[in-house]
């Protein structure tokens, strides 16, 4: 196969969400919080442009390959579980996919400081 006959596609997912007092946080660009990226953004790819196009999910397409899904912040941590099972990636530590476990850790440190009253987003996209 000649190498002009591949093709490799990325996937990335986060999540974002604007608090009431976005302004005074250094990770807001425009007044949203973005997080960190999925470990494995493909799944939740699947996941999200799969759900908002089959109506299962309220959300909507951004953009030629960017989806969003709008959720609160427990349907986030449902989700994040649902996907990744957020304890799964604690046993990478130190072994062969411990950048994994890195990404976790970080998704997993912003999950939990998304307030309970955020409106939150699931973006997805692929290039």
């Amino acid at each position: 196969m000649s190498p002009r006959n591949i093709s490799v596609t990325f996937r990335d997912s986060w999540i974002e969400y604007t608090p009431s007092e976005a302004k005074d946080e250094p990770t807001v660009k425009q007044g949203t919080v973005r997080s960190p990226f999925f470990p494995e953004g493909h799944d939740a790819f699947f996941f999200v442009r799969d759900g908002v196009t089959t109506g299962q999910l309220d959300g909507h397409q951004r953009d030629w390959g960017s989806w969003e899904a709008n959720c609160s912040a427990s349907d986030v941590r449902r989700i994040v579980d649902q996907l990744h099972n957020r304890d799964e990636y604690k046993g990478y530590n130190g072994g062969p996919l411990h950048h994994l476990a890195e990404k976790m850790i970080a998704l997993n440190r912003f999950i939990d400081a998304i307030p309970d009253s955020a409106k939150c987003k699931i973006v997805v996209e692929e290039f």
